[in-house]
């Protein structure tokens, strides 16, 4: 099988637990399966206060930092991290990942895999976030005609799915979609909706999105999550007080809010 060389892309900010825990993992997992590819690891921090930088610049040594000042939310930490990719380390494939996830043991090597599988092709492939406490309920993955990819039941004929776009969580892409697309749109889409509006952007130019079963973290998924990703209407019915429900409102005039 042909050597690939990747970077994976941490936004960060004030979450020093979740990104010490995942670091931990990339860095053991990446010592035992990348002797014969090349793995980076390039972390945009955000602005965090919470000694996160501190952390990496002294724990992680051979992590690329990136640094940014409190404005670039989630989608312009990304961009930032593709551009420093494209043009510092020009790997073959970039992967979004988030920090607040957990990895299963092969990650890495199955990450080897796709990459070697659709080398030089126009194919993105995402990965599936299931509840910690429930295993079969995925809660970040992919869409097909507006409908969440939401159990693993729905793998059971196959290991890939073809979707129309993914969740930013875990995304594999070829780093010449940069040439092709350009990057992520941050001034319209600061932080949710980035993802998906720049997958939907890469099917129009002709590649193909897919979900993939191997490709799989785990994160602790709780009741409030569920709420905050319902559409508007539905969180404010939910809310317990009429200042929780004005809160829900406001929330639409946020920069987070796409």
């Amino acid at each position: 099988m042909p050597m690939v060389s990747v970077a994976l892309i941490l936004p960060v900010r004030n979450r020093k637990a979740y990104t010490s825990a995942i670091l931990h993992q990339l860095s053991t997992q990446i010592a035992q399966s990348s002797a014969d590819h090349t793995i980076d690891v390039v972390v945009v921090d955000d602005g965090s206060t919470d000694g996160t930088v501190e952390l990496i610049s002294q724990t992680f040594t051979q992590v690329h930092l990136l640094q940014g000042d409190g404005e670039l939310w989630w989608t312009g930490a990304i961009a930032t991290g593709m551009s420093y990719v494209q043009r510092q380390l020009e790997t073959e494939y970039i992967v979004w990942l988030n920090d607040d996830i957990t990895l299963t043991d092969n990650f890495i090597p199955n990450l080897i895999q796709v990459c070697q599988s659709h080398l030089h092709q126009n194919v993105i492939t995402g990965g599936i976030i299931c509840d910690q406490s429930h295993p079969d309920w995925i809660v970040f993955g992919g869409v097909i005609a507006s409908r969440q990819i939401n159990n693993m039941r729905q793998f059971s004929d196959a290991s890939v799915l073809k979707v129309d776009t993914l969740n930013g969580n875990i995304a594999v892409l070829p780093t010449h979609l940069i040439t092709d697309i350009g990057l992520p749109n941050a001034e319209r889409f600061r932080h949710y909706g980035g993802d998906y509006e720049y997958i939907c952007r890469a099917k129009v130019a002709g590649y193909t999105i897919q979900l993939s079963s191997h490709l799989v973290a785990t994160t602790n998924y709780s009741a409030s999550d569920v709420i905050r990703y319902m559409p508007l209407v539905f969180q404010m019915m939910l809310s317990p007080t009429l200042t929780a429900s004005w809160q829900t409102l406001h929330n639409l005039h946020r920069l987070k809010s796409p």
